[in-house]
């Protein structure tokens, strides 16, 4: 029976501007104030939010239910939860943004993203549509019943990226945990070599249980001896892998594809958080792709996921290093376009010789 904890926000943290037909959070956006937990309890086996299409007001899933959370812990609702519609907008830059109304009872108790919204920016509305599961054309009548799956998968709501303690990752001082790695330290990256650490930021397990479990990779999940030791990393946090597929699909040879997208691979599992540890953060000049155990992860991304950061960096650092984290270092796959990257069918294996430098030295085809 899995339960899904995903951060969304409270029914008026977004504010709608019918005139315009534009949405925007405030710029005084609160993050502890605007922002609710959803622990969705699935009684069975199921993977989507589904809606009321079947059943109005009460919900198509008997088996759905929610107890949803101030951030300070507190019980706001509980009940038999459903997605009432999904409203998309566009960001000046294409980005699609799809905000899901969640109701119990037929009332409204917060929204889900499937990318969270930036304090400030105006997205124009594009079109709405119901929540429910696919349907086949019955023959037998004149009418066409056809219905596709409009329901979203857990895992395409966001949240955002993070190492656990523990984790190596590659530094002048050689593999270093990341516990111990701090402002000024010199940390490998693909891209750009060594590079120096600007801000660390961390939030303990224990002090936020609230946090949502990380995804544990076994070794050899990502590719022969890759990992080379258990790597463990918060859900969102995005893995740069390379194959042929990758190239077919997406017209570039290297992606990132976050954690929790790759659930569905042998080895690779969402286990309980240790109280002890906790999640971390490093901020870099640029958005880079690091090495943890012979696996190229991303770094901290300056994008629109720092409303729903705690701590964040302060804000005199996001604006002086912004200008480097206007797009991540590779292009940034979504839930859906994961779905083609079946076990084996990319990999993550890199040398790391001082004197060649990272290189890719195998793909799986």
């Amino acid at each position: 029976m899995p339960t899904y904890s995903i951060i969304g926000y409270t029914v008026d943290a977004i504010v709608h501007d019918y005139n315009t037909s534009t949405i925007s959070l405030p710029s005084d956006f609160d993050s502890n104030e605007d922002r609710l937990r959803f622990d969705i309890v699935e009684g069975g086996t199921g993977q989507y939010l589904d809606g009321d299409y079947y059943n109005g007001e009460v919900g198509d899933d008997n088996d759905q239910d929610a107890n949803i959370y101030d951030m300070d812990g507190n019980l706001l609702h509980t009940g038999q939860v459903y997605a009432e519609k999904v409203d998309v907008y566009v960001a000046a830059d294409g980005t699609t943004i799809e905000v899901t109304r969640v109701e119990i009872n037929g009332v409204h108790v917060g929204d889900l993203v499937n990318t969270p919204l930036e304090p400030g920016v105006d997205y124009t509305y594009s079109h709405s549509y119901n929540v429910h599961t696919g349907a086949a054309d019955d023959p037998n009548t004149s009418e066409n019943e056809a219905r596709a799956d409009t329901r979203t998968e857990y895992s395409e709501f966001t949240d955002v990226p993070c190492f656990v303690s523990g984790t190596m990752l590659d530094t002048a001082e050689g593999p270093m945990p990341v516990d111990w790695i701090g402002v000024g330290d010199r940390v490998r990256t693909l891209d750009r070599g060594w590079q120096v650490v600007r801000w660390r930021g961390h939030r303990a397990f224990r002090a936020a249980p609230d946090m949502p479990a990380p995804i544990e990779i076994t070794p050899g999940a990502l590719g022969p001896g890759v990992p080379q030791e258990v790597l463990r990393l918060s859900p969102q946090h995005r893995i740069m892998v390379s194959g042929p597929i990758c190239e077919l699909y997406f017209g570039a040879p290297e992606v990132f594809v976050a954690a929790k997208h790759l659930l569905h691979w042998p080895g690779i599992r969402q286990v309980k958080p240790d109280p002890d540890h906790a999640y971390y953060h490093l901020l870099f000049d640029h958005h880079e792709v690091l090495f943890s155990d012979g696996v190229t992860v991303e770094s901290l991304f300056l994008g629109a996921e720092m409303e729903a950061l705690s701590p964040a960096p302060p804000a005199i650092l996001q604006a002086a290093y912004r200008h480097g984290h206007t797009e991540t270092a590779r292009l940034s796959l979504t839930a859906r376009q994961a779905r083609v990257l079946l076990p084996g069918s990319v990999s993550a294996i890199f040398d790391l010789t001082d004197n060649a430098g990272p290189e890719v030295m195998a793909q799986v085809a």
